[in-house]
């Protein structure tokens, strides 16, 4: 570029000339202000993945692919990325005024005196850098050797710069480390979930406050939002300021993509329609950017509309799957769809890149019409489509993604021979994932949650099984796949036409699954859903759990064919339907022996005891989150428990790992907490 304005300028017999003007007028006026000057540190490798070493390898590796030797590093979050440098020179952004040398042998970090402490001098020298004064850049450059080749964006450099590095041999490209910060590493990615869980954390005890303040009646205006919500982040540990200064925009304001509320322009918030909050935290494990939209009283009809459209942009976006050459234009409009069919759209791009305790927005990717770079693994995005209509209301919902590898485009074990061919059907299905769910029951009797509650008198009881009398237990196990065949049910002993009327004899049944996206914590979660399984059973009744169960089956039932095996009938295809994410393979087993119970049941005690003694050994402080139970609000619309290690549910069925498990497997279990 600077070689274009040179030969317009030679037309007319000018020249390009490096000059500073700006420095006398700042002289004459004495009001100049310093250059920033905050104390400045390194992040760790526990926080970052890599020391300045391993950073410096990469660049010298990028440099070789593109012929270079050397690159003068001026952008301050490439600075802080290649030597882990952080500082509060810049409002919300840590970053500190600096710039980086690479060469092939040596790397220099320009930085003013005295704003690095011995220790971190010492060990950015160990991953061999050494320090220079900040205004020493361009010196450095000209005693550099005049075949040194430097990489140059002419676009990202000063004239002054630029013309020192001239001097040397050049190669035109951009800085490598625009690349490079845009892919996470593992360390920094784990970092930014756990960023996420407080941020989060935060912004729902700032939501209950701005709920409770509308409630009261209590008068807000816009600009009281950033002192809810940084009160709030303040609670949080690893916090030390916002990620840029929040957007809270009520009403028609919100329809101004970025407004800011300061002096007379600061709205009352009003008991009706939308306030838009958009804010983001700095943590000592990560950046954060979240956008909610807030009803604050009563929506119109089109507030409804609008909000719906948008949230259906948001989980389109954060479905996608995509191939490994999509670029952010062509993954701009899995956003736009939605919003699109209704012909509106949104004048701005749908996400941009975060950095890591950097600034909030971040290239080289991004969501938006024009952007050519191809996404790949480890990269993260937000996700903020909205709808900007002008004196009606602004909607935006946002969160933050992460690009991850679903593994190669075929179908897993494509390749996979079967020489058994009744299998193949069978094989087939399985390794596309695709589940048969059973539509209707093969059982006699009626299956309903109408029948949830019934009771089994004694008089009309054909038959009872219940621990107080004989060994019982319901037990769910993990296996391995291979040890499974699919809706194999059994019954060890009698069948229940061998059994006389009005017996009390010993019963117990263990469900074993099996899946790609099992996990054993899903075991406890699957048990306590058998109650509720069985008692949608027509003439059934079943309470309690583990090896305290009572279940009677009604004579009823028996005189309708009802059997033994048709409860394992219930438990395979209810398993099977309701965790089809996890379950692949499901058998049932089910034993009507009382010595046999008598082990089964000594054997699932001690399942049920390893299970409790690691929640035993938990604390609540030693756990970062805790979670809501809402499974009795069948019969309490306005319950909720809180659950964590040291306290169970109020119904003492629901533990910490529990709900753990069952928050985990999110859009993967059917939640009953």
């Amino acid at each position: 570029m600077a070689e274009e304005y040179a030969a317009a300028l030679a037309k007319s017999g000018a020249a390009l000339k490096s000059q500073d003007v700006a420095s006398s007028i700042w002289d004459a006026t004495g009001e100049r202000k310093p250059l920033p000057d905050t104390a400045c540190e390194l992040l760790t490798p526990a926080q970052t993945g890599a020391t300045a070493a391993d950073r410096i390898a990469l660049v010298r590796a990028e440099l070789e692919k593109a012929g270079a030797t050397a690159l003068a590093v001026t952008g301050l979050d490439c600075v802080g990325w290649l030597l882990n440098l952080r500082a509060r020179d810049l409002p919300c952004t840590p970053l500190a005024v600096a710039y980086a040398l690479v060469t092939r042998e040596a790397c220099t970090l320009f930085l003013a005196d005295g704003r690095l402490n011995a220790e971190d001098t010492a060990t950015l020298a160990a991953s061999g850098v050494t320090v220079r004064g900040y205004t020493e850049l361009v010196d450095a450059v000209h005693a550099l050797p005049a075949d040194e080749v430097f990489l140059v964006d002419e676009k990202a450099t000063n004239y002054d710069l630029y013309t020192a590095l001239t001097a040397h041999k050049t190669v035109a490209g951009a800085d490598p480390i625009f690349a490079l910060k845009g892919i996470k590493n593992p360390t920094e990615l784990e970092n930014i979930r756990e960023c996420h869980v407080r941020d989060g954390v935060a912004v729902v005890r700032f939501q209950m406050d701005l709920e409770k303040a509308m409630a009261n009646g209590e008068t807000l205006y816009e600009t009281d939002i950033e002192t809810m919500l940084q009160k709030r982040r303040a609670e949080m540990p690893g916090y030390f300021e916002d990620s840029f200064s929040t957007i809270a925009a009520y009403g028609t304001n919100a329809a101004m993509m970025h407004y800011h509320a300061e002096g007379d322009v600061n709205s009352k918030i009003e008991p009706k329609g939308f306030l838009l909050v958009d804010n983001g935290g700095q943590y000592d494990c990560g950046t954060t950017d979240i956008t909610r939209t807030y009803p604050v009283g009563p929506l119109t009809d089109n507030e409804r509309r609008y909000y719906t459209w948008v949230l259906q942009s948001h989980i389109d976006m954060a479905r996608a799957v995509f191939l490994d050459y999509c670029t952010g234009f062509a993954l701009d409009t899995f956003a736009r769809g939605p919003v699109w069919a209704h012909k509106i759209n949104y004048r701005c791009g749908t996400g941009h890149g975060v950095g890591f305790i950097s600034g909030v927005h971040e290239g080289p990717q991004s969501l938006r019409p024009n952007n050519p770079v191809i996404f790949k693994p480890g990269m993260t995005i937000t996700d903020e489509p909205g709808i900007y209509e002008t004196d009606e209301v602004g909607i935006r919902i946002e969160n933050e993604l992460e690009c991850i590898d679903l593994g190669e485009n075929q179908v897993p074990g494509a390749l996979e021979s079967v020489t058994d061919h009744n299998e193949t059907v069978k094989k087939s299905l399985e390794l596309r994932g695709i589940k048969i769910k059973v539509k209707e029951l093969p059982i006699p009797v009626a299956f309903a949650a109408a029948f949830e509650g019934e009771i089994i008198r004694k008089a009309d009881m054909h038959t009872e099984y219940w621990s107080g009398k004989n060994a019982t237990a319901e037990l769910v196990l993990m296996r391995d796949p291979s040890e499974i065949e699919d809706h194999k049910i059994t019954v060890d002993g009698p069948e229940l036409d061998e059994i006389p009327v009005g017996s009390k004899i010993s019963l117990s049944y263990i469900v074993e699954v099996a899946g790609k996206n099992m996990q054993s914590d899903f075991e406890s979660v699957m048990e306590r859903k058998i109650h509720s399984f069985l008692n949608c059973i027509e003439g059934v009744m079943h309470t309690g759990q583990r090896d305290m169960i009572r279940i009677r089956v009604s004579k009823a039932d028996f005189e309708a064919g009802f059997r033994f095996r048709h409860i394992g009938e219930v438990l395979y295809a209810k398993i099977k339907s309701e965790f089809d994410t996890v379950v692949d393979k499901c058998q049932v087993k089910i034993v009507v022996d009382e010595a046999k119970n008598k082990e089964l049941r000594a054997m699932a005690n001690e399942v049920f005891n390893r299970r409790d003694d690691r929640l035993r050994s938990m604390t609540d402080e030693s756990v970062p989150v805790f979670y809501t139970c809402i499974m009795c609000q069948a019969f309490s619309p306005s319950h909720v428990c809180i659950v964590t290690p040291e306290r169970l549910g109020l119904c003492g069925a629901v533990s910490w790992l529990d709900a753990k498990a069952t928050n985990f497997a999110a859009f993967r279990l059917n939640p009953v907490i």
